[in-house]
């Protein structure tokens, strides 16, 4: 797509650079760092482009205390932070999916990435 065309879309941002979304559900909360080794190999892996050009990154998803709004080279945390003694459970792949239909309606555009179907049906719930 070119530069006119996604500006045409929405996918750019306030600042003007595009955003590439990647969702999550129970990785940060799994992982030691918050899934962010893992965001950035598949990040680096399969859309290097996105790290050298510009683009904006976000990940969204649920996050311990101390996790949410910081950034790392693997993009901006967004999302919900659940209580620190909460554990990791199945049930919260939906609160997760909740997560990302909210924030695919009420923040602006951008190139979602979900690595499994099940990670993508929140944000596919918000195009219907």
């Amino acid at each position: 797509m070119t530069p006119a065309r996604e500006a045409a879309s929405g996918r750019r941002t306030t600042s003007g650079h595009p955003r590439l979304i990647y969702l999550e559900t129970l990785d940060p909360l799994l992982d030691a760092d918050g899934g962010a080794s893992r965001a950035l190999f598949r990040l680096r892996r399969d859309f290097p482009w996105a790290l050298q050009e510009g683009w904006e990154l976000e990940r969204w998803g649920l996050w311990r205390p101390g996790q949410r709004g910081t950034h790392d080279d693997a993009g901006r945390r967004i999302g919900l932070t659940l209580p620190a003694r909460l554990p990791a459970h199945p049930a919260l792949a939906a609160v997760a999916w909740l997560v990302h239909l909210w924030l695919a309606v009420t923040r602006p555009p951008g190139v979602a990435v979900a690595y499994n179907p099940f990670t993508g049906a929140g944000v596919a719930a918000a195009g219907l």
